[in-house]
């Protein structure tokens, strides 16, 4: 279960975004956006963060 779970925001990480934005760093349907897995599953990027 661990790994997988590293798997899933590695594979996040490194993948392209899932959404468009309204500002930067502010996804369009924010407002369903509640859990940090939610955020994983969009691919969601930290305005200026590189890894």
């Amino acid at each position: 279960m661990a790994q997988e779970f590293v798997n899933f925001v590695n594979r996040s990480y490194d993948s392209k975004p899932k959404y468009s934005e309204i500002t930067a760093g502010l996804p369009e349907d924010y407002k369903q956006i509640k859990t940090s897995r939610d955020l994983l599953e969009i691919n969601y990027k930290i305005v200026g963060f590189d890894k």
